[in-house]
């Protein structure tokens, strides 16, 4: 590696190969590595009446200079990475070299046409489905529950990118997209918006954030969904980095807060308050009760809502009836027990039309309008903790730690996490379960003997004039 070889590069414009047509001009990047130069062409053209010729620079009077600018900068940032990559190859480097590295890695290649934002998902997601197929004992095996949440983010990028291009909001409506014909409509329809990756600022993850979480038409997110929607954005181009596609990630400083050390559980009131609601039209008072199953199973929503008989399962040497699945997330099998609660709300449900048509044990409707009634429910209780099916979860865990006095084990394994270090987050010590750990310390503390030290032995032992 020859680590005193310096380059340089410049952008300089030839008025005679300005287009008849457009006026434009196409820049050329000058390379110079310890004086020897070469020109190349960088597939930039510009408008001769924005480009300063004395200074071989964009004139911040352009009409789309930040576009103009980000590629040029991308150009010599390519070069540059080019430069190093030949630097750990070669003693000596020539302009010659690095023109002819970069047609080799980046002209050559579909790069330009192919690397856009959602081709690149698209790409990402058929690789993923690939690893849904494997046997779940190999470490590569996907769970297919995770492809869709890939699938969801995508359809929400197009409709940002949308939104974007042309200022107009989608409508979100699940309804639109009924089979799989419709939602591939969706997806090359949105296409016509799509974008090249070396496009992207890093501005745009806080900017699409804020589309998730307030402009955007019809169910809007709440903070903890948005932020897995930018993670997983940022994810991708994390991937494009790893391939060798883009040189550095536009979004890679962004930080998706994780609010789930924030959510407080249920109270004990405020349970009963659900338990106990009246006057429920008839959505409201089936949203309630899955919920309630919910807060008393820990399941997450697209478990509960995939829970059949099947999963009903009698532990033989106590004669206990659990609910058992592998939770759709992580893989990992999830063993509740069933309680008399969670046994009545299946009994309600046992002849319900809706559930036997659909073999569920629970009458889950879809998550939009799951959460839809969850707000008239919070409502209509006057319940201040907003009702979401993430709260029923860390509900769960807190009544199985801090009430039933449950180990973070066991917890752990009910709730289907990986490792206990996940159920840390849900699970909060109350105040109520530190007291009586520390009622037995405290009689032994009283019951010992006062010890009475005299003034003056204070006065000795702090070094205090008597």
């Amino acid at each position: 590696m020859n680590s005193k070889q310096e380059l340089n590069l410049m952008f300089i414009c030839r008025q005679g190969k300005a287009s008849k047509k457009s006026g434009y001009i196409p820049l050329q990047c000058r390379i110079n590595i310890n004086g020897k130069e070469k020109d190349m062409g960088a597939g930039i053209k510009v408008h001769p009446d924005y480009w300063d010729r004395t200074t071989n620079t964009l004139k911040a009077n352009c009409p789309d200079y930040d576009l103009k600018q980000k590629e040029l900068n991308d150009f010599k940032e390519i070069l540059k990475a080019h430069f190093k990559v030949l630097q750990q190859r070669s003693l000596t480097i020539t302009p010659e070299q690095l023109k002819a590295e970069y047609y080799t890695k980046e002209t050559t290649s579909s790069r330009p046409s192919k690397y856009t934002l959602l081709n690149l998902i698209d790409e990402f997601i058929l690789e993923f489905e690939k690893k849904t197929k494997l046997p779940k004992a190999n470490v590569e095996h996907r769970s297919a529950e995770t492809l869709k949440q890939w699938k969801a983010t995508r359809n929400k990028l197009i409709e940002y990118l949308t939104y974007k291009k042309t200022g107009q909001k989608p409508f979100t409506s699940r309804k639109k997209q009924r089979n799989t014909a419709e939602q591939e409509q969706y997806i090359q329809q949105g296409k016509q918006y799509d974008m090249d990756l070396r496009h992207f600022e890093p501005a745009f993850a806080e900017e699409f954030y804020l589309y998730l979480t307030v402009d955007r038409n019809g169910e809007k997110l709440e903070h903890r969904a948005a932020n897995k929607q930018v993670k997983n954005t940022k994810q991708i181009f994390t991937h494009a980095v790893a391939k060798g596609i883009l040189t550095v990630n536009p979004i890679a400083y962004y930080r998706t807060a994780d609010e789930d050390s924030d959510i407080e559980p249920l109270e004990d009131h405020e349970i009963q308050a659900i338990i106990n609601a009246t006057d429920l039209i008839k959505p409201v008072a089936r949203i309630r009760d899955c919920f309630v199953a919910q807060i008393y199973t820990g399941f997450a929503f697209q478990d509960l809502e995939a829970m059949n008989k099947d999963n009903i399962y009698q532990e033989p040497s106590t004669g206990v009836f659990f609910l058992c699945r592998e939770r759709g997330k992580t893989g990992i099998d999830e063993m509740v027990p069933i309680t008399p609660i969670v046994k009545e709300i299946m009994d309600i449900y046992k002849n319900d039309p809706e559930c036997q048509a659909s073999g569920q044990l629970f009458p889950v409707p879809s998550n939009q309008n799951y959460n839809g009634y969850l707000k008239i429910l919070q409502l209509h209780c006057k319940i201040e903790n907003k009702l979401h099916t993430h709260l029923a979860r860390h509900t769960f865990a807190h009544i199985m730690l801090n009430h039933y006095g449950f180990s973070l084990e066991i917890v752990s394994r009910m709730l289907g996490h990986k490792t206990i270090r996940s159920t840390q987050k849900y699970c909060k010590i109350s105040m109520k379960r530190i007291a009586e750990a520390f009622a037995p310390h405290l009689i032994k503390e009283r019951e010992k003997p006062a010890v009475i030290i005299s003034i003056e032995t204070c006065y000795r032992r702090y070094g205090i004039a008597a």
